[in-house]
């Protein structure tokens, strides 16, 4: 077993760098990253640890939301051949940011097998003037990166990384997220109810429809 975990670990490490560090043309792209929610979750660590671009190539429908933080393929035309990318989408999609792409494409997160994440419907949302109505009922808790948070919050919030949440919220305790506008926060509550998470709500609009609506903030 010492012998195994001696060739393999470092034959995988030596496997992941070069996938990663491959040029676009490597067929071996596709099995970066699971096409699952999992994938999405690891493609956008690096994309906040490293830098990557997040590139949603799917054709997404009227109902449906774009990854957190990733760009469309029309807007992703304009990144540096110098820029690293992850791109979400099926084997046409990504054959066709192989195509129009001057940046490096470094993984892809096959779409043909994700579940897509949709508007939410009404009871999985809350208007900031109701948790307003209602805050003693909820725990809140603030998704907002680091770069978006400033100095004032939602009163008594807690700030937590989204892809920290699953492990640091009870799956039945009443929970509101809310990010800068709503839009992470409403995929966050998308993939906890996968898990079993059955009593959230994502704040709508998010901390600037409740700083626009002139409710109470904290440190401000």
């Amino acid at each position: 077993m010492t012998k195994f975990r001696l060739v393999f670990y470092p034959a995988l490490s030596c496997f992941i760098f070069f996938i990663l560090s491959s040029p676009k043309s490597t067929p071996e792209l596709r099995r970066t990253f699971s096409g699952d929610s999992m994938g999405v979750t690891a493609a956008m660590m690096l994309h906040q640890s490293e830098g990557f671009a997040l590139i949603d190539a799917r054709k997404l429908r009227a109902d449906d939301l774009p990854i957190p933080d990733s760009i469309s393929l029309k807007n992703a035309r304009n990144l540096a051949s110098s820029r690293r990318a992850i791109v979400i989408g099926d084997e046409n999609e990504i054959a066709a940011a192989r195509k129009n792409l001057n940046c490096e494409i470094a993984g892809w997160v096959p779409s043909q097998t994700l579940n897509r994440t949709t508007k939410l419907q009404a009871q999985w949302e809350i208007s900031p003037r109701e948790l307003m109505k209602n805050r003693a009922r909820f725990q809140v808790v603030d998704l907002r990166e680091d770069e978006e948070f400033g100095s004032s919050r939602i009163p008594r919030s807690e700030k937590i990384s989204m892809f920290d949440v699953a492990k640091k919220l009870d799956k039945r305790a009443p929970v509101a997220l809310f990010c800068l506008t709503g839009h992470r926060s409403a995929f966050v509550v998308e993939q906890l109810r996968a898990q079993g998470f059955s009593n959230l709500r994502s704040v709508r609009g998010g901390w600037l429809d409740w700083k626009n609506q002139g409710l109470p903030l904290e440190g401000d």
